[in-house]
């Protein structure tokens, strides 16, 4: 485990010097033995039990009744996905786009949530599986990645692609995450890798380190020791000041951080390598992904990296759910100055943002509340989507939706692409 992972499993961790007690060890023993074995070999585990781990935060946080702000966020908001949301989802997406290419695809079958009723233009998509990228920009603990890498894998196989080969496509080419918190991105790279290994990738073979970026890791240095590497250049110096003004809060936006690029004359390879120098002097933020795999980088601008980007073709999440009340104003302020028509919710605020990280004709899907379907407060952004998107599937769920009992209330898919509808443009609800 040690040279598959060696961030996590570390050779020297003084845990391994420790030695129970035989009847501890017995003890142990017993309480494992009584785990049904495929609980050890589910898909979603970790993401199960980070999700428990974190309920008694989660409502230690809730009963203060404080605003929610940085570290805050990931215990009160992470919902960890159903998994039939996530095949329905990623079935009419990324799905979609296979048996538009391969009809006869016998993969077909296997694709239980898959509707045939859903108005797919693929015209702006490229034809081959290397090509495809896609995005989950709150990836939590990796289940719809998990999903998607089985997805690509039986596509690349169906191919003729060697399972090695193929494994290294998907993780190099095709899957791309984001969240916010740093352990949470962990155990997403950690189960990317088991399903690999799981999958037949050879164990002493080293995998392509995952295009995970960790998108909270707040910068901690004075703001005036980044503006000494702009030399008295005021471009630059402008351009330092707003990447610092974001990132310092990073810990609360994570992925709604928007990067908007054209706006300066300085050169992208100048400003990234100023910023390289600004953030080594950053120690305590590396990145978490590289690490686990035993490699180095810096977090923050491999976040910076990923936020500027709209190139992809598929962005599919399960965003995190934050009423305008319960947010602090760091949040609040940048969400109504950047999201002003879905600005009410955090949910509704990665609508926008999920369209933004997307190509034109590109689809984004999501988990959501069901009530910006009604609310009055919610009509700027549903009149926003049915002039200017094309609104492909809502699917309405009841309290019920989620099996464990941890959360009841309506939630809601929705598929939508970033194209202006057609008078013959039909939803499927």
């Amino acid at each position: 485990a040690a040279g598959m992972l060696p961030g996590i499993f570390q050779k020297d961790d003084p845990l391994l010097l420790l030695k129970f007690a035989p009847e501890d060890r017995m003890a142990l023993q017993e309480i494992l033995s009584g785990i049904p074995a495929e609980t050890f070999r589910t898909q979603d585990a970790l993401g199960w039990t980070y999700q428990f781990w974190q309920s008694e935060e989660k409502e230690r946080v809730n009963k203060s009744e404080k605003k929610i702000e940085g570290a805050d966020i990931c215990a009160v908001t992470q919902l960890f996905t159903e998994h039939y949301m996530v095949q329905f989802l990623l079935q009419n997406t990324l799905g979609a786009w296979w048996l538009h290419h391969h009809p006869a695809s016998p993969l077909r079958k296997e694709w239980v949530y898959y509707k045939d009723q859903v108005q797919h233009d693929f015209s702006a998509f490229p034809t081959t599986i290397n090509e495809i990228k896609l995005l989950d920009p709150a990836c939590g603990s990796g289940h719809f990645l998990v999903e998607v890498f089985h997805m690509l894998l039986s596509m690349r196989e169906e191919e003729g692609e060697s399972c090695e080969e193929a494994i290294r496509g998907i993780i190099r080419d095709n899957l791309h995450g984001l969240e916010i918190d740093p352990r949470c991105i962990q155990i997403a790279g950690f189960a990317i890798a088991m399903e690999a290994w799981k999958s037949g990738f050879p164990t002493d073979q080293h995998l392509p380190l995952p295009n995970l970026a960790c998108t909270g890791l707040p910068i901690r240095a004075e703001k005036t020791e980044w503006l000494k590497l702009a030399a008295e250049d005021g471009l630059l110096e402008g351009e330092l000041s707003k990447y610092y003004e974001l990132f310092k809060n990073a810990d609360s936006l994570g992925s709604l951080i928007q990067i908007e690029e054209g706006t300066t004359l300085v050169p992208v390879d100048v400003l990234m390598q100023k910023l390289d120098i600004a953030l080594t002097k950053e120690k305590a933020i590396g990145d978490p992904v590289a690490e686990a795999f035993g490699e180095t980088a810096s977090g923050v601008l491999k976040a910076v990296s990923y936020l500027r980007r709209k190139d992809f073709h598929i962005v599919v999440t399960n965003p995190p759910f934050l009423i305008k009340t319960k947010q602090n104003e760091i949040i609040k302020e940048y969400c109504e100055k950047n999201y002003p028509i879905s600005k009410n919710n955090l949910a509704t605020c990665f609508i926008e943002r999920c369209k933004i990280f997307s190509i034109n004709q590109g689809l984004y899907s999501l988990v959501s509340p069901q009530n910006w379907l009604f609310l009055t407060s919610d009509k700027p952004l549903r009149s926003n989507i049915i002039r200017f998107q094309r609104w492909l599937a809502i699917v309405r769920l009841g309290p019920n939706s989620f099996i464990t009992p941890m959360f009841e209330f309506n939630v809601s898919l929705h598929i939508l692409q970033k194209l202006k509808v057609d008078e013959h443009f039909s939803i499927l609800t």
